[in-house]
């Protein structure tokens, strides 16, 4: 009897501990399952969004070097459902791989699906005035120029904003001059008759009226004529509004941003001197900076603002030397003298030296146009016409110029770039980008505004053994 109570105390003793040890294990069991299946949500989830990051725009990133999803899809409409069934559908493959195949004997012990995919939040290529898309081109740029450089175009566009030579209104001024002489009087045979003076600055004058272009280009037949709608693009519709840039990838708004995608705009787009291929304004520097519908107005209104520009530096160097404005003081006071009005003579000079600085400036244009460099600011070896050529300075515009050194047009470009208002630079450069990827298979209704690279996404998941989590998480291109 002894013994077999010592029996029964065993087995019970056995039962208490062995209730205990199972309750333990299986909730050990339970724990690990729950684990396991937070870290699956977690991977999976992974998995399904960078599958969905890997579908950007083909074209975005040949020709851009940007990474957007076109929630359209190659379609003709855009709708966020369709990057989150896109998430849904890889991460459902994820979470059965196995899931088709003829024989599949396999246990899942988590059994999880995704119930439902919504995107919260997303950033869209145009919001903050294109500021996320900007965002993009200024961390393309970083690694690829140098401080040394910056600072070299930082010291030409304070050169250009200290001798105010985008700022200065020299053809008011030189139209000021110029009817003061058109509009002289003189009483003869008491009657007030006008006066024609004999100035080579007559023939200058004259030749303005034949247009630009054909005073700066030979072949004015090689010009494009291609055109656009300007109402289909982004800076003539109403955009879709996102979530902006995410928190912390902010743009700082400094002037080393702006050179930084100055250079992005110059290695992307191309002008009349470097035509980009397959595009479909032909001037595309041209349009961001002028903005008209065609290419042949963009390089007009262009090389008129090239040759004010030019007229403004050549006139500051003009004026500072003494040999050239007493060639035209002596020259104005010979034509003054002719008509007996000796107190015209310094109305005539300064009509000499406006068309002396016009001409020059018409000669510093072509050259650019075709490939070459002039120099900001010049001097007496980078002057190229003599007074005594002025009257058919259009000869002499045919003889090639063998300097080397100074600013060439895309030079020019990229100050005017840097100093042109900021939301109408990116705007137009939208514009650009839309063009040029309909024009690629596929995109015919490719609009910015319906494409993203940063989204909020709720995943919710489930499990067949009653489990239900929500996971919340940002995902977007660095």
């Amino acid at each position: 009897m002894p013994v077999q109570s010592k029996k029964a105390i065993i087995t019970v003793y056995l039962s208490l501990v062995l209730g205990v040890m199972l309750s333990l294990i299986l909730t050990l069991i339970e724990g690990a399952r729950m684990s396991a299946v937070r870290m699956q949500i977690e991977c999976v989830s992974e998995m399904g969004m960078n599958s969905a990051f890997a579908e950007f725009n083909r074209e975005l990133l040949a020709q851009y070097d940007l990474f957007f999803i076109d929630t359209s899809y190659g379609t003709s409409y855009a709708d966020y459902a369709k990057t989150e069934k896109h998430i849904k559908d890889y991460m459902s493959y994820n979470y059965q791989p196995n899931k088709g195949f003829i024989e599949n004997r396999a246990k899942d012990l988590l059994a999880l699906e995704v119930v439902g995919v919504a995107i919260e939040e997303a950033s869209i290529a145009t919001d903050e005035n294109g500021g996320v898309l900007k965002r993009q081109a200024i961390n393309y740029m970083k690694d690829k120029v140098g401080v040394d450089f910056v600072e070299q175009i930082v010291s030409q566009s304070t050169t250009l904003k200290e001798k105010e030579l985008e700022s200065q209104d020299i053809y008011s001024e030189n139209k000021e001059v110029d009817n003061k002489l058109n509009n002289l009087e003189k009483e003869k045979d008491g009657e007030m008759k006008k006066v024609h003076l004999d100035s080579p600055a007559n023939e200058v004058n004259a030749s303005k009226s034949s247009g630009i272009l054909s005073l700066v280009i030979d072949d004015i037949g090689s010009i494009s004529t291609q055109g656009i709608q300007c109402r289909e693009y982004v800076s003539y519709r109403h955009c879709k509004e996102g979530a902006g840039i995410p928190e912390g990838k902010e743009l700082q708004g400094n002037g080393t941003e702006e050179i930084l995608f100055g250079e992005y705009l110059l290695e992307k787009c191309g002008d009349y001197t470097e035509q980009k291929s397959n595009s479909l304004l032909q001037y595309q520097l041209e349009y961001l900076l002028v903005g008209k519908s065609s290419d042949k107005e963009n390089l007009s209104s262009m090389a008129n603002k090239l040759v004010l520009v030019r007229q403004v530096a050549n006139s500051l160097y003009l004026w500072s030397d003494g040999a050239k404005t007493a060639e035209a003081d002596a020259a104005a006071a010979a034509i003054a003298g002719a008509v007996l009005m000796p107190e015209i003579q310094p109305v005539v000079k300064a009509s000499l030296m406006f068309a002396w600085a016009y001409a020059e400036s018409v000669g510093d244009v072509k050259i650019l146009l075709n490939g070459g460099k002039v120099p900001m600011l010049k001097n007496s070896s980078s002057w190229r016409l003599q007074f005594k050529n002025l009257a058919n300075y259009r000869d002499e515009l045919s003889k090639e110029s063998e300097n080397t050194e100074g600013l060439s047009y895309r030079g020019y470009l990229r100050l005017f770039l840097l100093s042109m208002n900021r939301d109408t630079k990116i705007k137009r450069f939208m514009d650009i980008i839309e063009m040029d990827i309909r024009k690629t298979e596929g995109n015919t209704r490719f609009q910015l505004d319906n494409c993203i690279d940063n989204i909020l996404v709720l995943i919710d998941n489930s499990s067949k053994f009653g489990y239900r989590y929500q996971i919340k998480r940002p995902y977007c291109y660095e």
